[in-house]
């Protein structure tokens, strides 16, 4: 059974020739689409929603860690991720806030707590005074 038909769908398989005037029109609108800053705009901010979830979460585990072990190493992760996911999204610097309490709530004594909580607010904050003062209303 022979087919002279021309083929008509694009993913035809065995297709021989292909609808150029499709291509240059599907150029044309993905060109459009990466042209349009209001549409940009909106998918880059898309793409800070799993990034604030990924540092968010990686602050918590850190923060956790350092509550059972005592070392500084997860302290200072954990800032650093906080102030990560400060900048990746709004909300963030709630986690700041979060953060300082765990921290004033954890076992030692309280000049070791105070200590801890004020480098851990530190590093995590540093980087939002430099944005704040960035940034355009």
């Amino acid at each position: 059974m022979t087919h002279d038909a021309p083929l008509t769908h694009p993913f035809q398989i065995g297709q021989s020739e292909r609808n150029t005037q499709h291509d240059k029109l599907a150029l044309v609108a993905t060109g459009a689409i990466a042209a349009s800053l209001p549409l940009r705009d909106r998918v880059s901010n898309l793409l800070t929603e799993p990034l604030f979830v990924l540092f968010a979460l990686l602050a918590l585990i850190q923060l956790v860690s350092f509550l059972q072990h005592g070392e500084r190493t997860p302290l200072l992760g954990g800032s650093v991720c906080t102030a990560l996911a400060a900048l990746t999204c709004y909300p963030g610097v709630v986690l700041i806030g979060t953060g300082v309490l765990l921290l004033v709530r954890c076992p030692p004594p309280l000049a070791v707590r105070l200590k801890d909580t004020v480098v851990f607010g530190a590093v995590s904050s540093l980087p939002l005074a430099g944005v704040k003062g960035s940034r355009r209303v």
